[in-house]
């Protein structure tokens, strides 16, 4: 065969697109909670709201149209340099790193540095662990984008590398944090307070 006969193959390769936005919450009962502010509580958490968009956590990170998925959110106005990303940090009173139907576990949404795309769990630096000595696993890159809708979801990996169902969770107690969790209704008769279901909406910054 002459080689001008060969097959080819065409690919189109899109430059993945760099942007910035705010995350306004809002309950899956309709509740507006506001924008993320860019403050931990005392435990290295996020889960502080503000009405106003300007000012408010501001995140930047990059999508293609085929990759919309196990994102890395940086925080530009981290309270931190040390943790710039907006990650999630496996919950102290976790039974394991693992989510799944029937289990409680959970992670606190905190500063992270960073884990490859896909990762399970993984020690080292965090805002919770350096606020509290207790040294936890994380994952950076569990953020799903969805450019249509601006839409923002999350996707925890276990150890074994299976993506379970993944829910944003706002621990509305004391404490104030945005966590993730494989199962509602678990995590909240296990904690024992309303701890409402939440959507995530991007604004473009």
């Amino acid at each position: 065969m002459c080689p001008s006969c060969l097959p080819v193959s065409l690919r189109i390769n899109y430059r993945p697109r760099r942007q910035t936005c705010n995350i306004l919450a809002k309950g899956t009962d309709g509740t507006d909670y506001g924008y993320i502010s860019p403050v931990w509580n005392g435990f290295g958490e996020y889960g502080t709201f503000q009405s106003a968009q300007a000012g408010a956590l501001e995140l930047s990170f990059s999508h293609s149209p085929n990759t919309p998925s196990q994102i890395g959110f940086t925080a530009t106005n981290s309270p931190s340099v040390a943790f710039p990303f907006f990650g999630a940090i496996v919950g102290f009173a976790s039974a394991s790193n693992d989510f799944g139907a029937g289990s409680y576990n959970y992670a606190y949404l905190g500063g992270t540095t960073q884990t490859a795309v896909g990762s399970t769990p993984s020690p080292g630096g965090n805002s919770f662990s350096a606020a509290t000595g207790i040294p936890e696993s994380f994952e950076s890159a569990v953020w799903t984008y969805n450019p249509a809708t601006q839409a923002i979801t999350a996707q925890w990996i276990n150890t074994d590398g299976s993506a379970p169902a993944t829910h944003i969770v706002y621990a509305n107690d004391s404490n104030q944090v945005l966590t993730l969790t494989g199962d509602v209704s678990a995590f909240q008769g296990t904690f024992g307070v309303p701890h409402p279901e939440v959507v995530s909406a991007s604004s473009d910054g």
